[in-house]
């Protein structure tokens, strides 16, 4: 079975998407996970957003977004049914101040500070990045680098290339990119 983790940008213009992208100096503003649903014949994407977790069906999610990059990790029915059910199960808020966070991060390490998201709050809430993050170490048995709440697009970018530099995941071509962006 194939996990998914993408990166994309919106489709249409949105304030929070490039403030996002100019600090973090990425050409994306969020982070997916995707998945096919065997049983229901249907791809599912699993993302941390404005309104809140939420898992919708990849139709939907593409009609919204850009998709980036795709890296695909193997893994195991077993895996992707028991991280499913973790998903489900952790599902929060979305961590408006861990982003903020984030940003007091970035512009510390301008001064050469070195800093931890001040916002820190654990399960209470959650962004992309701490979805895609945490789902990569569950379904491939995994210890984060370091905090996960000092994670930003650039960290959850650097550890999907570190994966693939290491093998143990493919990125998706750029043919299967232009056939997934086509609607």
């Amino acid at each position: 079975m194939i996990l998914s983790v993408g990166e994309s940008r919106p489709k249409k213009f949105k304030i929070g998407a490039e403030i996002l992208m100019a600090v973090e100096g990425t050409d994306h503003s969020h982070s997916f996970i995707s998945w096919r649903d065997e049983s229901l014949g249907i791809r599912k994407v699993a993302e941390a957003r404005g309104g809140g977790g939420r898992i919708v069906i990849n139709e939907q999610f593409r009609q919204e977004n850009h998709i980036v990059r795709v890296f695909q990790y193997e893994i195991c029915p077993i895996s992707l049914r028991e991280l499913e059910i973790w998903i489900w199960g952790h599902l929060r808020p979305y961590g408006y101040k861990y982003n903020l966070g984030i940003g007091i991060m970035r512009l510390k390490s301008l001064f050469r500070c070195k800093s931890v998201n001040p916002f820190k709050d654990g399960d209470f809430s959650m962004v992309c990045v701490e979805l895609t993050a945490r789902a990569i170490a569950l379904s491939m048995g995994i210890q984060l680098p370091y905090s996960i709440e000092d994670f930003g697009l650039k960290e959850m970018h650097e550890l999907n290339l570190d994966m693939y530099r290491s093998k143990r995941c493919d990125l998706a071509s750029e043919e299967l990119l232009n056939a997934i962006n086509r609607l």
